[in-house]
């Protein structure tokens, strides 16, 4: 009794770690839930290795119900995950938590030593390389839609400008137009880094003559 008592405290340590790590960027799973999924992988994998040990004639698994966890929190991770337009986030919070259901069992299971070290790794990946973001440098072929209302070529000319100082290669433009509003529509392919994406949502509402705009990674 007192050691699942301590492998509780233990998993609520560790997780609350990872959680806390989390907590400090904003994400939607933060330092409770965390603990929440380290205690309840704890606890489902207590539950699976006494059943072994109560009933030591039957056809029992102690991996069989632990087993269940590895999938099933996926679906928690999923709620973690957003997509807006190419920009995918969440997806670091999602294997944190499913990191955290794994050492949950691990602790469950009686293996500290892989609990801790796995904890202390798992913080050092997310609190100390959080700043390395390669993927973010990672150019990649983005569509951009603007709106406008009342055409004129000037228009067009300023977001080549500014397009072209964001560093962006223009690879194509496509101008069609509203009949029944009367509004153009131009598409650009552009070569642009990742995280130029996010900077348009701040940058391209400045620009004159824009009603609206979108932009998605563009799928060969």
């Amino acid at each position: 009794m007192l050691e699942n008592t301590l492998k509780i405290i233990l998993i609520m340590i560790l997780a609350g770690i990872i959680g806390w790590d989390r907590e400090q960027h904003g994400r939607p799973a933060g330092f409770r839930t965390h603990i929440l999924v380290g205690i309840g992988s704890t606890i489902i994998m207590i539950v699976s290795v006494m059943i072994y040990k109560t009933f030591p004639g039957a056809d029992a698994d102690p991996g069989r119900i632990a087993a269940q966890v590895v999938s099933g929190i996926g679906f928690l991770g999923a709620g973690t995950i957003m997509v807006r337009g190419s920009i995918v986030r969440g997806l670091t919070t999602a294997a944190s938590l499913w990191t955290t259901a794994a050492i949950g069992l691990a602790v469950g299971a009686g293996l500290y030593y892989i609990a801790v070290i796995g904890t202390v790794i798992t913080f050092i990946s997310l609190f100390f390389l959080s700043h390395i973001e390669i993927s973010k440098k990672k150019n990649t072929k983005q569509e951009l839609l603007c709106r406008f209302d009342n055409w004129d070529r000037d228009y067009y000319k300023m977001i080549c400008e500014k397009l072209e100082e964001k560093s962006c290669v223009i690879r194509a433009v496509k101008m069609t137009k509203d009949t029944d509003s009367g509004g153009v529509y131009l598409k650009f392919l552009i070569d642009c880094e990742h995280d130029l994406a996010e900077a348009m949502n701040s940058w391209l509402p400045g620009l004159e003559g824009i009603i609206e705009f979108s932009w998605s990674e563009f799928v060969i």
